[in-house]
């Protein structure tokens, strides 16, 4: 049998076509672009056989039957809106049909103690919807919606998004704020709108479980700034909440009080840093997971000029960050409030710009080496390493005897409670003022000059080529990560003494970018970047400087 342009259909595909309940048998079979001078016509479902007005629509309802012959689905039978004319003996006629035209996609995310639900919504007619609002139901008990972005009209607490042209789109992300931590609780959404003829209809966005996890901590160590450091770096999940002070405050009341919040917690507060003018604070705090014993490490700055509290962050899951952060963060804005006593004078930073830059200009930690050494402006306080010279020089008096850590056999003094290079604790070792010559062998070996780690990195600029941070490692056979962060710092302080390019560029994580610790303060003020450290303006800043290693005259 021949369809309506006149080629023969094979008999197997007219019986697949028969088995699929066509209208008028071979006659709208087609081989696969070949329609003649008309569109193709939809014989597939829907009441009788319906000629498709324009060819963009007819690929959209193709279905394949084989060796290249094609059939079309009526858009009627999958709820598509369609404009199609109705063949009769007559004049053809336009029908419409008006159902189902929005469809919706969504996705969370944990963003600053927030879930945050994005949400599009697309009109999948050829004719605009109107008056598209967005109904959200959850539990109230359990979330708290805390706004939207971008604005929307609202109304009895529903998002208006207006209308809605043919094939387009409008998106919204709604920032909800975990009342209590849960370990499943479910968004769902309600959207209405109007067709073309102004009659209401409905969808139903697909539910979204969410869960959100309050880690029980429980504190049985304590740990050094090294450790501290490389915890900051290498934890998965970091975040912040950074708070804006309207009005004049007593710094240091402000930071006993914010220290005894997160105190409350079963939580060790490690280190005060204060700069020597007393106009920044920063107090650290390291805890465990009482199930799963995962790190947990929290920062609270305060910064004076800045007017600004940020509460910081660091664990191993997004939902246990969430919930800590959604947690303590009203318990900090409370006692923000409570000590300035002045209602309405204290709002959380959202605007990331703002907030980064804040971030990275307030970070202390960054000023002091693992030994607890900083710079001249910083001060640790409620630490016996202030200002410690450990390592750095012989011992001055008998009391002060020379030791070896069991780990990696570094020399220290007597008095010290943790190993500067590799974190260990210092527990039970008897004194004595010799070494014996193995301890001296293995101290040795972990001693690196610093022109063998300029000799390495500058064999890699020769060669045009980067290196990662476990290479590094590897190559010098440490024992711990932050011992290699501590070399390439010194290189760093070097290469800008010296006015070279930072050789330190050359060790990148996976990404391509180095790591946190190679944007301290001192480095970034000599590349001149005052931006985020992750994000496309550090890789072009990174990028300059490796090109400028890649052309420097090394000697």
């Amino acid at each position: 049998m021949k369809n309506e342009v006149g080629m023969e259909v094979p008999p197997e595909i007219e019986s697949k076509a028969r088995e699929k309940g066509f209208h008028q048998g071979v006659k709208y079979i087609y081989k696969d672009g070949y329609y003649g001078n008309k569109f193709p016509v939809a014989s597939i479902g829907g009441q009788k056989a319906s000629r498709f007005r324009n060819l963009n629509s007819a690929n959209s309802h193709k279905v394949q039957l084989g060796q290249g012959w094609v059939a079309f689905e009526s858009p009627s039978s999958k709820g598509y809106v369609s404009q199609v004319w109705t063949q009769t003996k007559d004049t053809p006629t336009v029908k419409k049909r008006y159902e189902n035209k929005l469809s919706i996609t969504r996705e969370t995310e944990f963003f600053q103690g927030f879930v945050c639900l994005k949400m599009s919504v697309f009109n999948e007619a050829s004719l605009v919807c109107t008056d598209v609002v967005l109904d959200f139901d959850y539990d109230e008990d359990i979330l708290r919606m805390d706004r939207y972005e971008p604005i929307y009209k609202s109304r009895n607490g529903k998002v208006n998004l207006g209308n809605i042209p043919s094939t387009d789109s409008k998106t919204v992300t709604v920032w909800f704020e975990p009342m209590t931590c849960v370990k499943s609780s479910t968004i769902n959404c309600l959207v209405s709108y109007k067709d073309a003829e102004g009659q209401l209809q409905t969808t139903q966005m697909k539910p979204k479980k969410i869960s959100v996890i309050c880690p029980i901590m429980k504190t049985d160590s304590d740990i050094n700034i090294g450790r501290l450091k490389e915890l900051v770096e290498s934890l998965t999940c970091k975040d912040s909440r950074t708070y804006k002070i309207k009005t004049k405050f007593d710094i240091k009341e402000l930071v006993y009080e914010l220290r005894d919040v997160i105190q409350r917690y079963d939580i060790k507060h490690l280190r005060t840093l204060h700069t020597t003018d007393g106009k920044d604070y920063e107090m650290w705090f390291y805890s465990k997971t009482k199930v799963n014993k995962t790190d947990i490490v929290i920062k609270i700055g305060v910064s004076y000029n800045e007017k600004v509290v940020e509460l910081f962050a660091a664990t191993e899951t997004a939902e246990s960050l969430t919930g800590l952060l959604a947690k303590t963060g009203r318990e900090v804005q409370s006692a923000i409030e409570r000590d300035i006593q002045n209602e309405g004078a204290v709002n959380q930073i959202l605007n990331l710009t703002i907030k980064d830059s804040i971030v990275q200009r307030s970070n202390l930690l960054n000023s002091c080496d693992i030994e607890g050494n900083c710079t001249s402006n910083v001060i640790i306080e409620d630490s016996v390493s202030q200002h410690s010279k450990v390592g750095k020089q012989p011992p001055t008096s008998k009391s002060q005897e020379i030791l070896s850590c069991r780990a990696c056999g570094t020399e220290l003094f007597s008095n010290s409670k943790f190993c500067h290079i590799c974190g260990e604790k210092i527990i039970a070792i008897q004194s004595t003022s010799e070494l014996t010559n193995k301890q001296k062998e293995v101290s040795k070996m972990n001693k690196i000059n610093r022109s063998k780690v300029r000799s390495y990195l500058v064999a890699f600029a020769l060669d045009k080529q980067t290196v990662t941070y476990k290479e590094f490692k590897d190559h010098f056979e440490l024992t711990y990560m932050i011992q290699a962060f501590n070399h390439l710092k010194q290189i760093s302080n070097e290469c800008i003494e010296k006015g070279e390019p930072l050789l330190s560029a050359l060790v990148v994580n996976e990404d391509g970018l180095p790591g946190k610790g190679f944007w301290n303060d001192r480095t970034l003020k000599y590349l001149n970047h005052h931006g985020s450290t992750t994000g496309i303006e550090a890789r072009k800043i990174h990028q300059h400087e490796i090109k400028k290693i890649f052309g420097w005259s090394w000697n």
